[in-house]
């Protein structure tokens, strides 16, 4: 599924270590504890203690937004 946010383009419910990020915002590794990391729009998604990990979309962010982590 495809998960949409006001005022962005559609976003992919998941993306893959080694794929740039469709928008900047706050993401987390699928299923992980680990803490959330902020990605900007077109960086590569970094892999979690050496691996390949999913990462999901927790908050959408702009590009002039403060880069504070989500609640």
């Amino acid at each position: 599924m495809t998960p949409r946010y006001p005022g962005a383009a559609t976003v992919p419910a998941l993306v893959l270590t080694g794929h740039h990020a469709p928008v900047s915002g706050w993401w987390r590794p699928d299923g992980e504890t680990v803490p959330f990391r902020y990605v900007r729009k077109g960086d590569l998604m970094p892999g979690v203690r050496g691996s390949g990990v999913s990462w999901k979309l927790e908050l959408l962010s702009s590009e002039t937004s403060s880069q504070q982590p989500p609640d």
